[in-house]
């Protein structure tokens, strides 16, 4: 697969960020809406629209908008990408269902889906 440069430059940003690869993570269990993407991260609303702007940009992550509702998912043609950086990137010990465990700050008040352990991370479950 041939990757023009201009696009490899955006896909090596969108990957190069910790809180971006969490939100691939996350995204790569199904489709999420902005506020359950919140309860996961301890920034603002407009800092992880930001990020996710990224990975939109990258062409890794599709947004839609339904009645002032936006909703993230893995943009279908880079299905393989995403899933292969996943595969090669995981973290020891974690299995191939959709359950990460997602770094977040010690002192946030966001961990709250669905249970919180004291290391500072976040167990996740794929949307029901």
């Amino acid at each position: 697969m041939q990757i023009e440069f201009q696009y490899g430059i955006k896909l090596v940003k969108a990957l190069s960020g910790d809180t971006r690869v969490s939100m691939l993570r996350l995204l790569s269990c199904g489709e999420r809406c902005i506020d359950e993407l919140l309860q996961f991260f301890p920034y603002a609303k407009e800092t992880v629209e930001s990020e996710l702007a990224v990975l939109c940009e990258a062409k890794l992550v599709e947004k839609r908008t339904v009645e002032y509702m936006d909703y993230y998912r893995i943009e279908p043609s880079s299905n393989n990408i995403v899933k292969n950086f996943l595969i090669n990137n995981r973290i020891e010990g974690e299995d191939s269902s959709c359950r990460f465990v997602i770094p977040v700050k010690a002192n946030t008040e966001r961990r709250t889906w669905p249970s919180a352990v004291a290391s500072g991370t976040t167990t996740v479950s794929p949307p029901h």
